[in-house]
């Protein structure tokens, strides 16, 4: 009996492993796709913003919840050592997360996360298949549930640290310094990653069921 336990026990070990892998590529993968979008600086009018964000967005629509949270976390621990993955305009490493700007960086790792669980409490993956137009819903409110997560974030970060102008200003004066000149560009990134995630369950079968 003990033997028939322990082969039990062995084969799924051996049927999580790819599984496990698979997992860790996937993280490691997203990560250097944050790390190249924050490369990447596309003017919109007077305001310049780069991929992040849509990658974050991506991770959330695609990834598990646990999964999310270690792409982010590892992601942001990599910038805090030094490693050069966050944008290059900016502070390097850990001057960069205790900067005015850091609370973006820290909401990554609050935002994919809860973008995911909020994604699969609409809309369940045993649901996805027979009930599209949930499934589409479930989608376009992860990515609200980002992006306001990432504003709500960096905005109280900015205020509590004292940055240059935010106690005199008010909270009207901080949202149109770190938010609002920023929300059409966030949009279209919501449009392109919703598409994306899409066309990515359409070519890899396995993601449409997480």
């Amino acid at each position: 009996m003990a033997d028939t336990q322990q082969e039990s026990t062995a084969r799924e070990a051996g049927a999580e492993s790819p599984g496990r892998i698979r997992t860790i590529v996937e993280c490691a993968a997203a990560i250097a796709l944050i790390a190249i979008g924050a490369q990447i600086t596309i003017p919109l009018g007077f305001l310049k913003f780069t991929l992040q964000v849509l990658v974050v967005m991506l991770v959330a629509l695609v990834f598990k919840p646990v999964p999310a949270l270690v792409t982010l976390a590892c992601y942001i621990l990599l910038g805090a050592v030094g490693v050069p993955v966050f944008s290059w305009s900016g502070a390097p490493g850990l001057a960069r997360l205790v900067g005015p700007f850091g609370g973006y960086l820290f909401s990554y790792v609050l935002a994919a996360p809860l973008g995911s669980l909020v994604r699969r409490a609409i809309c369940p993956p045993a649901r996805r298949a027979q009930a599209r137009s949930r499934g589409v819903v479930a989608d376009v409110a992860a990515l609200l549930v980002v992006a306001v997560t990432i504003y709500l974030v960096e905005t109280v970060y900015f205020v509590a640290i004292g940055a240059p102008g935010a106690p005199s200003t008010g909270i009207v004066g901080v949202l149109l310094f770190t938010t609002i000149p920023y929300i059409p560009a966030e949009a279209l990134k919501a449009v392109a990653a919703f598409f994306i995630a899409r066309s990515l369950r359409r070519a890899i079968p396995s993601l449409a069921e997480r």
